[in-house]
């Protein structure tokens, strides 16, 4: 009976660890399921943000459309108002210089009656002839008035209907002009020979007074022109107005659809959201799950080892039960489950702090071209400054010059290289950077990029050529330093130069030493002596040898004796105080060294 219940334990306890383990094998498929449904709502919710990125670009530039397209339409109605004021003051000045020619011609058929009603009498003669002068005052004035009509831009619609107004008025006009003719035709029937000339000069002046007429309705006609050229120029203005606002709505109504389609994006990326969280919960919850079973799996397992050894010690029940999940085989998925869990847990958190690190890089790089720019202009204007303060020295601070320009050439290098091979990237910099201290982003920044990125080139390679003037000049001063130094060293009476030796390369180093230490002495004020003794025999076996080796030159003599040594020697000493005191060269002072300026001083 015993080994019968073993049995069945036995069998008991390996069903139990079959279903376990067909248990965590479904387990790890929907784990998996559910990283890969994650994965998808990761996607999704990248590319709908993605598109509501999209979406916002729209917004801003239907809204940028929007504005250009009401600035427009502010202006084309500016023009209109203008247009309409300018031809209601050409209407009104049409009006009124209408209404003088018409109070002119009612004026002059006035004077032409009273002139033919004189000329009925023979008693009225005399007046007749003053009408007849005042009659041609007012044609004259009829003239001016004419010319002025002439010089009126343009008429519009009313000045049609006072036209026809002044035309009736004008053939009422012609038709008592004609009536007066009848009469004059009548009266001259019975008039002497005497009469008959001031008639003849009246008749002279209605024909001159019927071509003016005729020149009035000329340039009625060509103001007429002109009023309709207004008009169809201001309907022309109307026809472009209602277009604008045709296009203005049109904008208007993309604006409100590119909203619409961000607030779906918005909810849609909300929806992602969600979703995403709620899988995480899932997936949380069901790590927890299987957390549990675990360790009810492991509890069952150490009873079954407890009821398989019931004769063991309890120390070695222990032992065994301790050691028994680290061998047994349904540890090992539950171990590697745990690890899953586990990475997962720390790529998620790695993930984080990933994100949070992109969000606080991003912040910083929106700030890192205008930076940049501002750095590098403060480089440019130090060196130029010190560049103009090194022409103005000649020679101070070029070296420093040239290290400043050096560095931002390199810094405009790279600028130039970033904005020729990404200008869109620069222009959205620049974009966030104005958005990052509240202003609007401006609309020509992509046309100043690609101008001024040809302005940095010719200012780059402008920069190089200074540094490779600041160079040149520091060598030719350096030369020029040299030279000077030479033709004082030659100065020394006995010196190689003087004589016409040959200098030797082996000594020249050594003896240009001493005489150099000499040259500072003389300028120091103190007596020319050589500072040790062996540069002074370095000097002399020098000198000695450059006149043994001259010995076969015509013309030469050993009068230049070498200085020797101070010492006890089988020689004379060169060093006497004739030497000492023999006239000392002139001293040569440089333009851009301290020591010239103290002399000049």
């Amino acid at each position: 009976m015993g080994t019968e219940a073993g049995h069945l334990q036995r069998h008991s306890s390996d069903s139990f660890v079959g279903a376990s383990r067909t248990f965590f094998s479904r387990s790890a498929a929907q784990e998996r399921k559910l990283n890969e449904e994650i994965l998808q709502l990761r996607a999704t919710l990248a590319l709908r943000t993605h598109h509501a990125k999209q979406a916002k670009r729209d917004v801003l530039a239907a809204r940028d459309e929007l504005a250009d397209a009401r600035r427009r339409e502010g202006a084309l109605a500016r023009e209109l108002e203008a247009s309409r004021a300018a031809a209601a003051a050409q209407r009104e000045a049409a009006a009124a210089d209408g209404e003088a020619a018409a109070c002119a011609a009612r004026c002059a058929a006035a004077a032409v009656l009273g002139a033919v009603h004189a000329l009925r009498s023979a008693e009225q003669r005399a007046e007749a002839e003053q009408l007849a002068s005042q009659c041609a005052d007012l044609a004259a004035r009829l003239g001016r008035e004419s010319a002025s009509l002439a010089a009126a831009a343009a008429a519009a619609g009313r000045a049609e209907a006072r036209a026809a107004l002044e035309l009736e008025t004008r053939l009422g006009l012609e038709r008592r002009v004609a009536q007066a003719e009848e009469g004059l035709e009548a009266a001259d029937g019975g008039r002497a020979g005497p009469d008959q000339s001031p008639i003849q000069d009246d008749g002279v002046e209605r024909r001159a007074l019927a071509r003016r007429v005729e020149q009035l309705e000329k340039k009625l006609h060509a103001a007429k022109t002109r009023a309709e050229r207004a008009e169809r120029l201001a309907q022309s203005h109307d026809a472009a107005a209602l277009d604008l606002e045709i296009t203005l709505s049109a904008a208007e109504r993309r604006l409100r659809e590119a909203e619409a389609r961000c607030a779906a994006a918005a909810g849609e990326r909300d929806a992602v959201l969600a979703s995403c969280r709620a899988a995480e919960e899932a997936l949380e919850a069901e790590t927890w799950r299987s957390c549990g079973l675990q360790e009810a799996v492991r509890e069952l397992h150490d009873r079954v080892l407890l009821l398989e050894r019931p004769s063991q010690a309890p120390e070695e029940v222990a032992g065994t039960a301790e050691a028994a999940p680290a061998t047994s085989p349904s540890a090992v998925p539950a171990r590697s489950l745990e690890a899953a869990l586990h990475a997962m847990r720390r790529l998620r958190a790695e993930k984080d702090a990933l994100v949070e690190t992109v969000k606080k890089l991003q912040a910083a790089l929106k700030l890192q071209l205008a930076s940049g720019l501002w750095v590098i202009g403060g480089f440019t204007i130090l060196a130029a400054f010190f560049g103009l303060l090194g022409s103005a020295r000649m020679g101070c601070c070029l070296t420093f010059h040239a290290t400043l320009s050096l560095i931002a050439v390199l810094a405009q290098l790279g600028l130039l290289i970033y904005f020729f091979v990404d200008p869109s990237g620069a222009v959205q910099k620049l974009d966030d950077y104005a958005v990052a201290r509240g202003k609007q982003p401006k609309t020509y920044l992509r046309q100043a990029v690609i101008i001024g990125r040809w302005v940095l080139l010719g200012l780059l390679c402008v920069q190089l050529v200074a540094i490779l003037l600041a160079v040149l000049v520091k060598k030719l001063l350096k030369l020029q330093s040299y030279e000077e130094f030479r033709d004082s060293v030659a100065r020394y009476p006995g010196s190689d130069v003087e004589s016409g030796k040959a200098r030797d390369p082996v000594v020249e180093s050594a003896k240009d030493r001493a005489v150099g230490l000499v040259h500072a002495k003389f300028h120091r004020g103190q007596p020319a002596s050589p500072s040790r003794p062996a540069d002074f025999r370095i000097a002399s076996a020098g000198v000695e040898r450059s006149e043994l080796l001259s010995l076969d030159a015509p013309g030469q003599s050993l009068s230049h004796t070498s200085p020797r040594s101070p010492g006890g020697t089988s020689r004379g000493s060169a060093w006497s105080r004739e030497q000492q005191t023999a006239t000392k060269p002139k001293e040569v002072k440089h333009s851009w060294t301290k020591q010239a300026k103290k002399g000049k001083k």
